[in-house]
């Protein structure tokens, strides 16, 4: 266990050994008053080293120096306890050469350079520092490494590869070409020797991503959603259509069977117990500067709105026992440390936005920091957590400055609109909380939610809607959406079939549950609306109950004096899908069908010119990441045997933590979402779906 005292406000945390090491950073949040701590660790005080502990240390050692399984659970247990109680005999080269072999570049680099400096001959801790140097693009240092290496061992030929590629990359290209002719022997299939002759002979270190970077970022459009989605997991993409949120694989959907009348009679509720659904909320606030705000600016703002201002102590304690319990936690993310995530698409600030001013689009376009707030609780708290959280996350806008995302529902606010929100009597709730889509889909319209599990309950969909029903669909999907919130404030079990605002409309529903790209992230209810007297799941049904609400709806409207229906109310907040936006993912999914089926040419040309060195061959391919979303990345190709492809990463992963770049990667041919070939900075053939988001 280690302890760590915040020395702002003397808050101490308790992690353990395995939390410790996990944390990646150099430093830790503290949970109190989120100031930044060092990351330090303080060894327990001991006189001399257990036997037992003794044991375990070189028994770790033993392992990982003798190649005998090394994974990173060995590694992290060996060092938890050389923090601990001190270093034995090789442990320090153990963790050294341990957390290289996994790839932890950073981790490796400080024990390995505390071996070299004990002995600067030790061949393997020089080459382990050459790989590791090269992993950070830490450049000067590895050809330090590299260049030592050479004079004095016998270095391999994928020693002198990376020391070529450290030399080109740093503009030292005639000395790296000199290296290479000096040693004509070498293996030119060595996987690191190739990549710097192709580098040496390209005049580029490839860069696919700054070569083929788009007006539209490639990774935003599909790391969102999609109605038919992707055929199949392990192919990425065969029918990519519609919807902006998170891909969909409909072939993998869970699907609830056929009952007879006589079980659906029987079965005439869901019991949402069973599931254990938690309301779970994310708000990003956009903020102009990199200045982290203080606890006490924070608090102060929270307290001073009208609503907390009666009840100062309780609120102020209920907020800080949701932080302590990790209900509620603050991530503070820096442009500098991961631009990618700033770059909003332009196409979808349109759909998305609700009322976003010139001032605001100025600070979305240029913040420099993201605070992310999430909060998981109960669902039957959902209303009343959603409303208190709604004046945190106010708070943090007020002191930053900044612009928020509803990073669950995707809407934009404005601060105009914004506050509006904060300060609605509850009538609204459900309406400002969710996203309405509809989508074109084969002919007919796929209405549905987004948003709905920050109240604990399933998104609703409603499938084959005829196109001039559209405006009713949405209607009677927000309805069913606050009908369902009012039933779960009162109870966990939803009665079948759903009366829709207490109307004749009925709506049978199935559960399905959560794809594995997350579209809806805590399954969804495909509702099948019908009259009193008539059939689910006919069309005759469907359309006569939509005209049916749609009536009453235009009715209460008429008498409450609203001029605006509730689907263009939905649109003036969330937006509806833009035609454009569906008609450039089709023309991507055309493009990625070409790409596919001139696959053939793409191998050969990979097989023809595997020796040369001169022509880089690279594929796109969709890496799985959290909460369902893909980080598509390029990948330049070393090997193709049968189906299986090997290769090393040429983006920078943002959300794959797991991943640097210029690590190697294994893929299979069903991946391949794309191909390019390039000869330095040049294109020669391929990069389909890219030109397709260039030229939109």
């Amino acid at each position: 266990m280690v302890q760590v005292r915040c020395p702002d406000c003397g808050y101490l945390q308790s992690l353990s050994d395995e939390r410790f090491l996990n944390i990646s950073e150099d430093f830790l949040n503290c949970p109190h008053c989120h100031a930044k701590i060092p990351k330090t660790w303080k060894p327990v005080e001991v006189e001399s080293i257990p036997e037992e502990v003794r044991h375990k240390i070189l028994a770790f050692s033993s392992r990982i120096l003798n190649g005998g399984g090394i994974t990173r659970e060995v590694v992290c247990a060996l060092e938890s306890l050389v923090r601990k109680y001190g270093a034995l005999e090789n442990s320090v080269r153990a963790l050294g050469l341990g957390y290289a072999s996994v790839g932890e570049a950073k981790k490796a680099e400080e024990f390995l350079t505390q071996v070299h400096n004990q002995d600067s001959n030790d061949k393997d801790v020089l080459q382990a520092l050459l790989k590791v140097y090269l992993a950070q693009e830490k450049y000067p240092e590895a050809i330090q490494a590299g260049s030592y290496l050479a004079q004095t061992s016998e270095p391999t030929d994928g020693d002198i590869g990376r020391l070529g590629l450290a030399l080109i990359r740093v503009g030292r290209e005639e000395e790296a070409r000199h290296l290479f002719e000096t040693r004509p022997a070498m293996d030119n299939k060595n996987p690191a020797l190739r990549k710097a002759r192709r580098e040496l002979n390209g005049g580029s270190s490839l860069s696919l991503g700054a070569i083929l970077g788009g007006k539209v970022p490639f990774n935003k459009i599909f790391s969102m959603s999609g109605r038919e989605g992707l055929k199949a997991l392990r192919s990425r993409a065969r029918l990519l259509v519609s919807s902006p949120r998170s891909q969909l694989l409909k072939t993998l959907r869970g699907t609830t069977e056929s009952k007879s009348s006589k079980e659906n009679e029987s079965d005439t509720s869901v019991n949402l117990e069973s599931a254990l659904w938690i309301g779970h909320c994310e708000y990003w606030v956009y903020s102009p500067t990199s200045t982290i705000p203080s606890w006490d600016n924070l608090k102060r703002s929270f307290l001073q709105q009208p609503a907390n201002r009666q009840n100062r102590s309780r609120e102020l304690q209920t907020l800080e026992n949701l932080i302590a319990r990790q209900k509620l936690t603050i991530d503070y993310i820096l442009r500098e440390e991961a631009g990618e995530l700033f770059d909003y698409p332009a196409e979808l600030i349109e759909l998305n936005a609700r009322e976003l001013g010139a001032a605001d689009y100025g600070i979305l376009n240029n913040a420099q920091m993201i605070i992310r707030i999430t909060f998981s609780d109960v669902a039957e708290l959902a209303l009343e957590n959603i409303i208190f959280l709604t004046k945190f996350v106010e708070a943090i806008r007020d002191v930053s400055g900044g612009v928020i995302q509803d990073a669950i529902s995707h809407a934009l606010w404005g601060r105009r609109a914004w506050e509006r929100h904060l300060y609605d009597d509850g009538g609204q709730l459900v309406q400002s909380n969710i996203l309405l889509e509809l989508l074109d889909e084969d002919g007919g319209l796929w209405a549905h939610s987004h948003g709905m599990q920050k109240f604990g309950l399933p998104d609703v969909e409603l499938e084959g809607v005829p196109k001039e029903l559209g405006g009713a669909a949405a209607k009677l999907v927000l309805g069913v959406c606050e009908t369902l919130v009012n039933l779960r404030t009162v109870s966990s079990i939803i009665p079948q079939p759903i009366h829709v605002h207490d109307s004749s409309v009925l709506c049978a529903f199935e559960y399905r549950k959560s794809d594995t790209e997350g579209h809806f992230p805590q399954g969804s209810f495909q509702i099948s609306p019908y009259m009193d007297e008539g059939k689910p799941k006919s069309r005759d049904s469907l359309c006569e109950a939509l005209k049916f609400f749609n009536r009453l709806e235009s009715q209460h409207q008429d008498l409450s004096g609203e001029k605006h229906s509730v689907l263009e109310s939905s649109q003036q907040r969330v937006g509806i899908l833009s035609p454009d936006l569906i008609e450039l993912r089709r023309k991507i999914l055309e493009a990625h069908k070409t790409a596919l089926s001139s696959l053939d040419i793409f191998r050969k040309s990979f097989q023809d010119s595997s020796l040369t060195g001169e022509q880089v061959h690279a594929v796109k391919v969709g890496f799985p990441a959290n909460g369902g979303q893909y980080e598509w990345m390029w990948v330049s190709l070393d090997a193709w045997t049968g189906k299986s492809l090997d290769g090393f990463l040429e983006n920078a992963p943002v959300l794959r933590k797991d991943l640097q770049k210029g690590a190697k990667v294994s893929i299979n041919e069903a991946e391949i979402f794309d191909w390019v070939i390039a000869n330095g900075a040049n294109i020669l053939e391929g990069g389909f779906t890219e030109k397709v988001t260039h030229d939109n």
